[in-house]
């Protein structure tokens, strides 16, 4: 069980304040301690709730406490997230971070009391990007028109690509090869509006990229696959192929009696589990590609 001294300064002031209010109800610090822990799950001193009630004592501590020494009263609300944040939102904080940074207070602090006093989360480098000069950019709304763009990132996020929920959902995906996880970044820029980062993973020799934009990830869960297919075969396909598939090659070889002939045979291969899927890709490259497929029965899942 976490004890209290190790707890996070934004769970501590709630602590604190819980407790403020029962003291105001007239019960003492054994008491307090004991709704605390059984509320919070927390083990808290009552020594700790008896500096609170009878000596001044806070959780704030350092430059924390001098600047909002006046908020410890406040309730702490759920922090919001900086990327919810409106750009004149975005600006306030900025400005009052550089007026905190002018006193003399570094990053750190500096993100800590915005924190408190705002109720969002912000990180320290972001203050240290406004302190060496960068301005806050305003939220980029996820452009979701049906585009080629969109029509790659869905045919990716249904074959080597995850649609993933839990405390941070995100889109992500890995592939063996570098140039489809770069068209796959390059697609995400034009649809979301900013430059997402690869990585490469030595231990699965693959290259990774994700992106954590809720509109495109609530759009990804609900759409129409075999619509995008329709609009858009080309982009569909081709990351299709690239996630699902790859070229194959035999040779057949013939005798007839003392003569011997052979062809080299060359085909594309895509696997997967949806034959419906499958059949529409099968028709599409019919009617726009002129291009004859075949689909079979490997084992449970259907090969094209």
């Amino acid at each position: 069980m976490k004890k209290y001294r190790y707890s996070d300064l934004v769970t501590k002031l709630k602590i604190y304040n819980h407790a403020m209010e029962l003291r105001r109800q007239g019960l003492g610090c054994k008491r307090v301690a004991k709704i605390i822990q059984e509320i919070y799950g927390i083990p808290i001193s009552s020594h700790n709730i008896n500096d609170w009630f009878n000596h001044g004592k806070t959780p704030l501590r350092g430059a924390a406490k001098e600047i909002l020494h006046e908020l410890i009263l406040k309730p702490i609300n759920q922090l919001k997230r900086y990327e919810e944040l409106t750009l004149e939102e975005r600006l306030r904080l900025h400005e009052e971070a550089l007026k905190l940074h002018s006193m003399g207070y570094g990053a750190r602090n500096i993100a800590t009391v915005l924190r408190l006093k705002h109720s969002v989360e912000i990180g320290v480098g972001a203050i240290v990007g406004w302190i060496r000069g960068y301005l806050p950019r305003g939220r980029i709304k996820t452009n979701l028109t049906p585009s080629p763009q969109l029509a790659t990132i869905v045919a990716n996020s249904i074959s080597d690509g995850t649609v993933s929920e839990g405390t941070r959902p995100r889109f992500a995906t890995q592939m063996k090869d570098l140039e489809p996880i770069e068209l796959v970044r390059e697609c995400l820029k034009e649809i979301a509006g900013r430059n997402y980062q690869r990585s490469y993973l030595p231990s699965r020799n693959v290259y990774f990229t994700s992106a954590y934009r809720k509109d495109l990830l609530k759009y990804l869960k609900n759409i129409n696959v075999l619509d995008l297919l329709q609009k858009y075969p080309k982009d569909f396909i081709k990351m299709f192929f690239e996630a699902e598939g790859g070229p194959s090659a035999t040779v057949v070889r013939k005798e007839k009696g003392s003569k011997i002939t052979g062809f080299f045979n060359a085909i594309v291969i895509a696997a997967n589990g949806s034959q419906e899927l499958l059949k529409a890709i099968q028709e599409e490259l019919k009617i726009a590609y002129k291009i004859r497929s075949h689909i079979r029965l490997v084992t449970k899942a259907g090969t094209l």
